[in-house]
């Protein structure tokens, strides 16, 4: 399953560099094992403390940083 998710992730990745729509200087793959490993402790971490942090705010995050590997740029309001 995990292998699975990953899988789909570096395709987006991958078609999003091939379109133009993101520029990243290291494998696709890393980022899809990054992202999933973000999910995957932001979802174990609020199983732990559900009061830990918003889930807007998060988004927001994950937002401005994938809005850092974008070729066009894209405000991110925070």
């Amino acid at each position: 399953m995990v292998a699975e998710r990953q899988r789909v992730l570096r395709e987006w990745v991958e078609e999003a560099v091939t379109i133009g729509e993101m520029s990243i200087d290291f494998p696709p793959n890393a980022l899809a094992a990054l992202l999933l490993a973000i999910s995957d402790g932001l979802v174990l971490h609020y199983a732990l403390d559900p009061h830990a942090f918003r889930w807007g705010k998060i988004s927001k995050a994950v937002d401005g940083m994938l809005d850092g590997f974008a070729t066009q740029r894209h405000p991110v309001n925070v």
